[in-house]
């Protein structure tokens, strides 16, 4: 199983299994992973190389990187809001299905970072995953993606204190390792009859949700409330 650091891969192994000692053996298992270690490296800038081609996160080699938004609509319905980049890639064809969608476009700074700080660090850990497991062949980043994307969504996050996944569909994400162990969160829900009983286990599982939202939007209020605070102790100086 792929991880995402000791702490995420404790938690996610900690819901499922138990053994003695299992904290260290997790942590064990973690620092023994080479790749992580290759990539914690300080690595040196080699010298006498061209940099004008392309590179593996460049602008022009992530353009094939599309979202299919039929399909996402499919699964979950139009977005409220949908958040793009100023610059010319996110041109009139992203704005006419937006519209399509009904739904509404906010457009940021272009070539301003700040302006979607969350989405930025959400790119360099994606990044730093790739190269992971991409090792020096660097060309087969496409293969990776959908894994990389995966475990980002089943990681939680700490702002919240829940992953993408359990906020969208109010439950722990199914491991491929739950349906081989046949555990309770691999239900098969097209298996259950009548449609009653179907209905019922479904708003069980949206009464959840929704309380995973307000502990999630609780959390999110607080943290800003604490860094609000520190900012104006730090920089009070200034305003007296």
């Amino acid at each position: 199983m792929r991880h995402r650091g000791d702490k995420e891969t404790d938690r996610i192994i900690n819901a499922r299994f138990w053994w003695e000692g299992m904290k260290k053996s997790i942590n064990k298992g973690v620092q023994s992973c080479l790749a992580c270690q290759k990539r914690k490296q300080i690595l040196q800038r080699e010298k006498g190389k061209s940099t004008e081609t392309s590179t593996l996160f460049g602008r022009a080699s992530m353009y094939p990187v599309h979202i299919k938004s039929g399909r996402w609509k499919d699964m979950y319905g139009s977005p409220k809001e949908v958040t793009a980049d100023g610059g010319p890639d996110f041109g009139k064809e992203l704005k006419d299905e937006v519209k399509r969608a009904g739904s509404r476009l906010r457009v940021t700074t272009p070539y301003y970072p700040a302006s979607k700080g969350m989405m930025e660090r959400v790119h360099k850990q994606h990044k730093d995953s790739l190269l992971k497991m991409c090792g020096e062949n660097g060309g087969k980043w496409k293969k990776y993606l959908p894994l990389v994307t995966l475990a980002d969504r089943i990681s939680n996050k700490r702002t919240t204190g829940f992953s993408s996944t359990e906020l969208q569909f109010g439950q722990l994400p199914v491991l491929l390792i739950d349906i081989e162990t046949k555990r309770l969160l691999s239900v098969k829900w097209h298996k259950i009859f009548p449609i009653e009983e179907l209905l019922k286990d479904r708003d069980k599982s949206l009464e959840g949700r929704e309380e995973m939202k307000r502990k999630a939007t609780e959390k999110i209020r607080k943290s800003r409330e604490e860094t609000m605070e520190y900012w104006d102790r730090r920089m009070a100086h200034q305003l007296r």
